[in-house]
């Protein structure tokens, strides 16, 4: 028979008697008692209110046939509540003087209120609910239930994996289904605990492979189609068997005629869709212009760049930094040439910079924005000649990087460069692409408020692909 677990999950109260009582005493263990009915297995809660007078102390008792089965001491002024269940139908409570000696000492118990906590009962089951501790990849390492047996709770699993995933310890009990990434073993295909159903398509981890090619091989040109996480496993997790990848950003770009009360203007805005993103990057993306739709470059929309191509569906797409992005140079589209405007082509990484030059030279860095500058910090070239330092770095839109010597500061050599930051196993964040969004006249009225076009009203619009 399994044991149950009972949660209250409601409380109403039943007021059985209240009543209130002035003591003076005279000697210790002295005071005032009254006997109540109660029913039986049933939970009570005694309320009330002291006065504590003349540096009393009180101690209150729940007596059952002489035995004390709840008790309390009171020093201090106000509301006390003291909780317990009687095994029989009467019980004795007390208030009790317990200061020594024989002065006179009084205190006031009133607003006495004896109830009856009544609950709405749920059952548990226990043994039912099991509780998984991972690792940083997501492996679950260990599974515990909420049984306990011999006053420890009930190991379900333990294990221990070599990087690919096959195991090297391991208590493991047939109740439990999981294991490494936290994904569902394939028993019925084999009972060595050696192939995992990763949706897309199954995989060994035994020989570190997948039994099927990634749909996705062609990005990886130097890595094996049947490979695991780009054959790094210790940083990298393979997101439901199609390898690890770059997050996409899709702008559906439209080009505007406004009608309005001081004339026609042509706009370009963009609407923002995105793949494999993370969080912070997803609410970035969200949080932008008006009801998603922001200002765009008209070069964006009339011609290519070499991040930028219009798919068929006329969405244009670049790729970007994401939430499983494996670890690549970042390059920069202006290095050396012009180190007081550099575009990594992630926006996310770590800018490493190295200088010689004259001793005491500072050289500093930061975030160039459209708003102001966000100096990130400053290197000091020491008695050697060199100053290196490396700073993580997010970028926004319209933001760039600078690496800027102070005007009386000799510099001889720079040396720029930055690389990604990989995530390892966080959650992805989609916003389907969607080919026929278009603003309405509420979403460009809100755009050009926030340009500072306050006084501008929105007639009409005219949107053209």
């Amino acid at each position: 028979m399994k044991k149950k677990l009972y949660i209250l999950l409601l409380f109403q109260t039943l007021i059985l008697s209240a009543f209130g009582i002035t003591v003076t005493t005279t000697a210790p263990n002295t005071g005032v008692s009254k006997v109540m009915t109660v029913d039986n297995g049933k939970v009570y809660e005694l309320n009330f209110n002291t006065d504590v007078l003349s540096s009393s102390k009180v101690e209150v008792n729940i007596k059952e046939l002489g035995s004390t089965i709840a008790s309390q001491q009171i020093s201090t002024n106000g509301n006390h509540e003291l909780t317990f269940t009687p095994t029989s139908n009467a019980i004795t409570i007390e208030f009790n003087r317990i200061n020594s000696g024989t002065a006179s000492l009084k205190f006031e118990v009133d607003n006495i209120q004896l109830k009856e906590v009544v609950s709405s009962r749920l059952t548990h089951e226990v043994g039912t609910k099991n509780y998984e501790l991972s690792d940083h990849l997501g492996n679950v390492r260990t599974s515990v239930s909420d049984k306990k047996v011999s006053g420890s709770s009930k190991v379900i699993s333990a294990n221990d994996y070599y990087p690919f995933g096959m195991e090297a310890r391991s208590v493991f009990s047939s109740e439990y289904r999981y294991g490494f990434n936290r994904l569902e073993l394939e028993r019925e295909f084999n009972n060595s605990n050696s192939i995992i159903d990763y949706e897309s398509r199954l995989y060994n981890n035994r020989l570190g492979k997948f039994l099927k090619i990634d749909v996705k091989w062609s990005h990886y040109p130097s890595h094996s189609p049947y490979s695991y996480a780009v054959d790094n496993p210790v940083r990298w997790i393979d997101q439901g068997g199609f390898g690890a990848d770059d997050g996409k950003l899709h702008a559906n770009v439209v080009k505007i005629k406004v009608t309005t009360n001081q004339g026609v203007k042509i706009i370009y805005l963009k609407k923002n869709f995105y793949e494999n993103l993370t969080k912070e990057q997803a609410d970035d993306w969200d949080k932008y212009g008006a009801n998603g739709w922001y200002e765009a470059n008209p070069s964006t929309f009339q011609k290519k760049n070499r991040l930028i191509k219009k798919g068929e569906d006329g969405r244009i797409t670049s790729t970007t930094w994401g939430a499983n992005t494996p670890a690549k140079p970042n390059e920069l589209s202006k290095n050396d040439h012009n180190p007081s405007n550099i575009n990594p082509e992630n926006p996310q990484g770590i800018l490493n910079i190295k200088v010689k030059g004259k001793p005491g030279s500072i050289v500093k860095y930061g975030i160039r924005d459209p708003n102001g500058d966000i100096e990130l910090g400053s290197i000091k070239v020491g008695k050697d000649g060199t100053a290196e330092t490396s700073q993580q770095f997010g970028l926004k839109e319209g933001q760039s990087l600078f690496v800027q010597e102070e005007s009386n500061a000799e510099i001889t050599e720079k040396s720029i460069n930055a690389t990604t930051v990989p995530v390892t196993g966080m959650k992805q964040y989609d916003k389907k692409y969607d080919k026929d969004a278009e603003p309405s006249i509420e979403d460009v009225q809100l755009y050009l408020r926030k340009k500072g076009y306050k006084k501008i009203k929105v007639k009409d619009i005219k949107v053209t692909k």
